[in-house]
């Protein structure tokens, strides 16, 4: 049997952009789990000029803690190859958080 000795490359998904939408209660759940991305007034907001790739887990947390279900964000895929990091553009996707079923 001959193995494969290609190596193959590890792809990691980064976060693009992020928003929240109407329907914010002020909750600051988002604003406590990522700071770095999130910050409180009114209603909670994205802080402006924040690159929210290297927030990518928290930004994630956030968004499945969030009780309302209001913040979404795009992830587009990163291949790493030793100390290379390329960007592939098809792989932009955008997700919106979907609420769990409330048991009543």
């Amino acid at each position: 049997m001959k193995q494969d000795t290609t190596k193959k490359k590890r792809a990691d998904k980064k976060i693009t952009k992020v928003s929240i939408e109407p329907g914010c209660t002020s909750c600051g759940m988002c604003a406590l789990i990522a700071p770095q991305v999130f910050k409180m007034e009114k209603n909670c907001k994205v802080k402006e000029n924040v690159d929210p790739g290297p927030h990518t887990e928290a930004i994630k947390k956030a968004a499945q803690s969030c009780p309302e279900w209001v913040i979404s964000f795009k992830e587009q895929e990163e291949s790493k190859r030793g100390s290379e990091h390329h960007e592939e553009e098809s792989q932009d996707s955008s997700y919106d958080i979907q609420p769990a079923k409330r048991r009543g």
